[in-house]
């Protein structure tokens, strides 16, 4: 929950920095309908459909290990945020935009299916409910944070601190063993049990259902 409300609190950043970061690109060889708004409007349209596209092909990677979908997901969707504000190229920076965002969309379905599949059938409303107030209520915060990296420094460096969003998911991930090796969706059980071993170190795996 922690690492999903750290990566809404920069989106938060994300949308707010957004108008400001449209007017940085030169458009002026574009058709008149993608100047001025008209390039903010197509930003935040490729933000949208990569998390459409994501949510459309999530089904795809339902017997996939969450572990792996979560880091490799997490990794891709960084580089592509790089490209994407890295390009001086409009069209670069919105296919790159709507890619970055796809496996993020994929990643939240996941995980809200996993949420669903663990507890208890009269515990998932409340533990859902939950889960949404509390990474969402980080997004106005972000927001501001942004607003003001933007004014202080550059619209552009608010935009590239984007990547602390998912560079910290993806180590959290990396860091916790149980985290990588979570398994497909519907397979996890519960809360992994934890094995003392002869060194003295206690681990833990999650059960998969049978």
């Amino acid at each position: 929950m922690i690492a999903r409300s750290l990566a809404n609190f920069m989106s938060g950043v994300v949308i707010a920095t957004m108008p400001a970061y449209a007017t940085s690109f030169t458009t002026s060889g574009l058709p008149a309908i993608l100047r001025g708004a008209g390039t903010y409007g197509l930003l935040m349209s490729s933000y949208t459909v990569g998390n459409i596209v994501g949510a459309a092909i999530a089904g795809k990677f339902q017997d996939k290990p969450l572990g792996k979908t979560i880091m490799f997901g997490l990794i891709l969707s960084l580089v592509c945020w790089i490209i994407a504000i890295s390009a001086s190229s409009l069209l670069v920076t919105v296919v790159f935009i709507a890619l970055t965002f796809t496996p993020s969309s994929i990643i939240g379905i996941q995980i809200a299916a996993t949420i669903q599949a663990v507890p208890p059938e009269r515990f998932v409303g409340r533990i859902s409910s939950l889960n949404g107030s509390a990474t969402h209520a980080l997004i106005p915060i972000g927001s501001i944070a942004g607003g003001t990296i933007a004014s202080k420094f550059s619209p552009k460096i608010a935009m590239y601190s984007y990547v602390l969003g998912p560079a910290i998911y993806v180590l959290f991930v990396v860091l916790r063993s149980d985290l990588r090796q979570l398994p497909r969706p519907d397979e996890i059980s519960g809360t992994p049990p934890r094995s003392k071993h002869s060194d003295g170190r206690i681990t833990s795996s999650y059960r998969r259902r049978t």
